[in-house]
């Protein structure tokens, strides 16, 4: 396939002023290794069925409770001393039902289910794509279906991330799968630049088939 187009200045990643949420990337893996423990495998991110949470969704809120420890010390001269002592960290996602689409058909198979079946693992890729995390979470409050007569379906949930979140060790490749392009490839490879980003995106698996990093846009 010829490839003679070029993606338009301030659609895609960005490292200086303001970027927008759209260009953040929050991937599930829907298709998740759950061990004995109940949860998923972080230690490697690779793997082929990184969903792409985007179709029908207009909303992610990141959400940090932390917990605090609040005591007065002598030498404090009577004033707190504060110490963080764990986080809570959660995503309340919003949009529209999306018929097809890869993320919501697995949340859809899901809604109905407890325990484990909720459990997954998740990839977050900032703006920029030099910090990128991956973490164990669990899908809650799932809503499918509500809204005027006329108006199209809502859909919302909420991820919630459990235990502690593991950065990716080198430069994470996501490439979109040729079947579905809601579905990705992960893979990781040493970084050989410190300029080089941690992350590259590639939506177009047909254009970018081998995961040449793209020239970030400002």
């Amino acid at each position: 396939m010829t490839v003679n187009t070029k993606e338009i200045k301030g659609t895609g990643p960005s490292t200086t002023g303001y970027p927008e949420q759209h260009q953040d990337y929050l991937f599930i893996d829907i298709k998740p290794l759950v061990g004995k423990d109940g949860q998923a495998d972080i230690k490697d991110a690779s793997g082929n069925t990184w969903c792409w949470v985007s179709g029908g969704i207009s909303n992610i809120d990141e959400a940090r409770n932390d917990t605090t420890d609040s005591t007065a010390y002598m030498d404090g001269h009577g004033f707190t001393n504060h110490d963080v002592t764990g986080s809570d960290v959660s995503y309340s996602v919003t949009g529209n039902r999306k018929m097809g689409d890869a993320f919501q058909e697995y949340l859809r198979s899901i809604a109905d289910s407890h325990g484990t079946y909720r459990n997954t693992r998740m990839i977050y890729v900032d703006a920029d794509r030099t910090h990128t995390i991956i973490a164990q979470c669990t899908i809650s409050n799932p809503k499918l279906n509500g809204a005027a007569a006329n108006a199209k379906k809502g859909i919302s949930f909420t991820i919630q991330r459990n235990n502690a979140p593991r950065e990716i060790d080198g430069v994470l490749t996501m490439n979109a799968n040729s079947d579905d392009p809601y579905v990705f490839t992960a893979t990781v490879t040493a970084a050989s630049g410190s300029d080089e980003p941690k992350a590259v995106v590639n939506e177009d698996a047909t254009t970018n088939p081998h995961g040449d990093s793209p020239e970030l846009t400002h």
